[in-house]
C-alpha cells in the first residue's frame, strides 16, 4: 500500500516556524512504516528543496524562521481585520508538478493542526483528487 503524508499549507495573516513540526502524523507514519510505502510532503518544511527562499532566509540557533508567503485577498469574512492575509508555505504548482511525477497513492493522511486553517486542506484536497481520485483521504 502507498500512503501519502501531507502536512498542508497554512492561510493565516502571520506563521512562524516555531518549530511547527507534524508530529502527530510523523507518529503514525511510524507505526505504518512496516507495512506500507510512505512518502511525506510538507509544505512547511523550509529546508525543502522546493520552498522558495525569503527575503531573510534566516534561521535561529533554534532552527526556527520564517516561512515563504504569498500576499492573498482577504476572506469576506476577514475583510474589516487591518492586517495583511497569506498563504504559507511551498507553493502550490510546486506540490502538483510534484503530485504529477509520483505513482498513485492508495491513501492520504492530512495533518491539520488548526481547523481555522481549513483553506490549505481543501487546496490539497482538491489537487490530490486531480490525479489520485481513487485514494481514501483521512483527515487527523
Amino acid at each position: 500500500m502507498r500512503i501519502l503524508l501531507l502536512n498542508p499549507p497554512i492561510y493565516d495573516f502571520s506563521a512562524y516556524d516555531f518549530w511547527l513540526k507534524p508530529l502527530g502524523l510523523l507518529t503514525v507514519a511510524a507505526t505504518l512504516a512496516d507495512n506500507a510505502e510512505l512518502t511525506l510532503f510538507d509544505f512547511l518544511d523550509r529546508s525543502s528543496p522546493l520552498m522558495p527562499l525569503v527575503k531573510e532566509r534566516s534561521t535561529d540557533p533554534f532552527n526556527r524562521g520564517k516561512f515563504f508567503a504569498q500576499l492573498l485577498p482577504k476572506p469576506k469574512p476577514l475583510a474589516t481585520i487591518p492586517r495583511k492575509y497569506h498563504r504559507f508555505g511551498i507553493p502550490r504548482e510546486h506540490f502538483q508538478t510534484w503530485l504529477n511525477t509520483q505513482p498513485q497513492f492508495d491513501a492520504v493522511l492530512m495533518q491539520t493542526t488548526m481547523t481555522y486553517w481549513y483553506p490549505g486542506v481543501k487546496e490539497v484536497i482538491e489537487d490530490v483528487r486531480q490525479t489520485n481520485p481513487s485514494a481514501k483521504i483521512i483527515l487527523g
